[in-house]
């Protein structure tokens, strides 16, 4: 089988969200065959072909303070596209949405859009204080229903997201996130807490800063202690915040889990499934989060994960980890619960192409 992956996100070297779907996807099609891998800007990696986002760029001018940045509404899936391969392959699978038009070109039996999350639905859970990012999705939710249709099939990470846009009349096939690895670690004092996230992503900063600020104080004052890791978490390096230290953008994570016996995930909005959640319950670490933000795992996952749902039951929370043989249980089920990244897209693209191969028609769509 011969795949082409188009895609606006670096595939190979993956550090955050966006970039660990992107190589599921590729890692689901690497197993299956050989794959050409297209980039259109997004950071620099690996050797595939990536070409400049200038293109792209050259569309934004027209807007006023936009130049650089995310773009507003639904400019960056109407950009001027690249010049398309002329190869024609078995599959073409885009992500994100961004790569859809430029997918659409490209001459394949089968095309494949992971959309991961619908963006109109994260659009719509955004509250207020999120202004900013509701007007640079707007109009996204929708060019996914208008591109979505034209693919023979669109793939999301949860049931959540999948209900939502058959209800607007896109069907769509769940392919769940994965961890990194399936490790589980062996048992590390409960009383170190860790959190790990990109805070250029607005709702881990936002998450993070009302977690500090309205729940943390009285949780610290009990003698536990908060590390954070991820980009920009270095903003708490000093030591301001009691019993919390940042430590920015490490180079290896697995040490960080193998040194804390719990994880916290404060992101109140739910957009998919975090990966860093996945990536905790791989290393067999009990998470808690608030229910708000974990609606995307799916039953087995969010057996391992204690779901809270206001600001005083995140102590109980933490206080019920302390058990050790409470602990021991979540700990058990946590890595049993997740697939690892590139699983569940190999196993669905073989059920397409072994469908295609039964089939006279020479495309899906």
């Amino acid at each position: 089988m011969r795949s082409a992956l188009v895609t606006t996100v670096n595939p190979v070297d993956p550090t955050q969200g966006d970039e660990w779907r992107a190589y599921g996807l590729l890692a689901g099609l690497q197993a299956l065959g050989e794959v050409d891998v297209v980039q259109w800007g997004g950071r620099p990696g690996g050797t595939h072909r990536i070409i400049p986002d200038t293109t792209f760029r050259r569309t934004l001018r027209a807007v006023p303070g936009m130049v650089a940045g995310p773009p507003l509404g639904s400019l960056p899936y109407r950009a001027a596209l690249p010049r398309a391969p002329r190869d024609s392959y078995d599959v073409v699978a885009a992500y994100p949405l961004k790569s859809a038009r430029w997918a659409l070109r490209i001459s394949g039996r089968l095309h494949v859009l992971d959309l991961t999350d619908s963006l109109g639905m994260l659009r719509g859970s955004l509250p207020v204080l999120y202004r900013g990012q509701r007007l640079r999705l707007l109009g996204a939710g929708r060019e996914e229903l208008t591109l979505g249709r034209r693919f023979s099939e669109c793939w999301v990470a949860s049931m959540a997201d999948a209900d939502y846009l058959r209800a607007r009349g896109l069907d769509t096939f769940v392919v769940p996130n994965g961890a990194r690895v399936r490790n589980p670690l062996p048992w590390a004092d409960t009383r170190r807490v860790l959190f790990v996230g990109n805070l250029d992503y607005p709702p881990n900063r936002l998450g993070l800063q009302r977690f500090l600020r309205d729940v943390w104080p009285s949780i610290g004052s009990r003698g536990y202690h908060l590390d954070l890791v991820g980009r920009g978490t270095e903003e708490w390096a000093d030591g301001s915040t009691t019993h919390v230290a940042g430590h920015g953008r490490v180079a290896d994570l697995e040490s960080w889990y193998r040194s804390h016996g719990i994880v916290i995930c404060p992101v109140e909005v739910s957009a998919g499934t975090p990966s860093k959640v996945l990536e905790a319950l791989g290393f067999g670490r009990p998470v808690v989060a608030w229910a708000s933000g974990i609606k995307g795992l799916s039953e087995d996952e969010a057996a391992a994960v204690v779901g809270v749902k206001r600001d005083e039951d995140w102590g109980p929370a933490i206080a019920r980890l302390q058990d050790r043989a409470e602990w021991e249980r979540l700990a058990s089920v946590a890595p049993g619960s997740v697939a690892l990244w590139g699983e569940p897209q190999a196993a669905r693209l073989k059920e397409l192409i072994d469908a295609l191969s039964s089939t006279t028609s020479p495309d899906f769509r």
